[in-house]
């Protein structure tokens, strides 16, 4: 059997990635693919994983425990449209459905080519597919098992998803009703809102783990679109500022200026410390959500 040609040095990247992070994995050195089970406590237990490394870049595989029967061409139909609706608007990977066997994957790709993986690169593109697992597993059971339409399930999944990120935001702006970070907190709650309320959810929210707690995943919030907006204001208050400029004098800043200066400079403290009270807020929606 001829071995495959693949970078040894991405493949030790991801070894030393899955073993410090304590992962039971089994590495086939003639493929250059390594093998994982994710277990989660959604309807979807086990999430199979394949690490296939190649010469310049590797491929996450992850697969669904089920899928549609290839014999059903119905629920076939049915599963493709929900995967197209599901991977409209995503931007690291995607589902897959094979119509040989209806089997369900999700799949991201790393370009390596004149790098190796960091520890946090190779975070994502495992951690990426177990939220969107996260995000879409009951939508895969519903179709598959009850009476609704691919449509309907999509809806189902994304509102859940912007009912959590609305409710946790509503918890932080309660934590910290005041100041620049209150602001931006409201910002994103508008956001989250609408979103929320459009009756064509097309993917505006996502969430993408970072960490590897409670079925090693913490989650970020990335809000598409959220720059346009942050870009707009950002240029209405630098027109603002140039009106004011003109014939502005110097200010000489007081003590207690200072010291709001020396606030504004633990800002970024106490931005990351928010951030991370909503990671573990998120992690626990999990739990709510199991049947």
């Amino acid at each position: 059997m001829t071995k495959a040609k693949y970078s040894t040095s991405i493949s030790r990247a991801i070894t030393d990635f899955l073993t410090e992070d304590d992962w039971n994995y089994t590495f086939d050195a003639e493929k250059g693919r390594f093998q994982f089970i994710l277990s989660t406590n959604k309807k979807l237990k086990n999430i199979s994983y394949i690490i296939s490394v190649r010469e310049d870049s590797y491929i996450v595989y992850a697969t669904s425990p089920i899928g549609p029967s290839a014999d059903n061409p119905e629920e076939m139909a049915r599963m493709a449209e929900f995967i197209c609706r599901a991977n409209f608007g995503l931007v690291n990977g995607n589902f897959e459905l094979d119509f040989r066997d209806g089997e369900i994957r999700y799949k991201t790709y790393v370009n390596c080519d004149g790098i190796v993986p960091t520890e946090e690169i190779i975070r994502s593109s495992i951690f990426v597919i177990a939220s969107m697992y996260k995000r879409y597993a009951d939508g895969i059971t519903d179709v598959l098992f009850k009476d609704i339409t691919p449509e309907e399930a999509i809806k189902n999944c994304e509102q859940e998803t912007a009912s959590a990120i609305s409710d946790a935001l509503h918890k932080l702006l309660q934590a910290s009703p005041e100041g620049p970070l209150a602001e931006k907190l409201q910002h994103l709650l508008e956001f989250a809102s609408d979103t929320e309320d459009e009756d064509d959810d097309n993917g505006l929210i996502e969430l993408i783990p970072e960490d590897d707690d409670d079925y090693s995943a913490e989650d970020k919030i990335i809000v598409d679109d959220y720059e346009a907006d942050e870009k707009q204001d950002e240029e209405d208050e630098d027109n603002d500022n140039e009106e004011k400029d003109d014939g502005e004098e110097t200010v000489i800043h007081t003590e207690s200026e200072e010291e709001e200066d020396d606030d504004d400079d633990n800002g970024d403290e106490i931005v990351d410390e928010t951030l991370l009270d909503l990671s573990d807020f998120l992690k626990n929606l999990k739990d709510d959500s199991t049947d």
